[in-house]
């Protein structure tokens, strides 16, 4: 399993809260490359500290589809977003 990440200082929050969008992908075949990646997944919120109550009852988790409703509130490009994760993806496979 291979996790690619990058730290962005000024990031979009949801609820003052950092996160990282989680998907499937799915591959197929190597040569050549099929992959699938499904339109769903789950978003996960990172904890404050380990010593914080701030994070007491807030949800580890929720799904995209919520998460994209945060975006599509702060009129945030979900079609553009999408391209450039399915970029990464795609470039991440082809790194490996």
């Amino acid at each position: 399993m291979y996790l690619v990440q990058q730290y962005i200082s000024d990031s979009f929050r949801i609820k003052d809260r950092a996160f990282a969008l989680k998907y499937y992908v799915l591959i197929t075949c190597i040569s050549p490359l099929t992959i699938y990646v499904h339109n769903d997944g789950f978003c996960k919120f990172r904890k404050r500290s380990s010593k914080s109550d701030a994070d007491a009852g807030a949800p580890a988790f929720i799904s995209i589809q919520e998460a994209y409703q945060y975006m599509r509130e702060a009129n945030i490009n979900l079609m553009n977003l999408w391209q450039k994760i399915k970029d990464v993806i795609i470039k991440t496979l082809l790194s490996i």
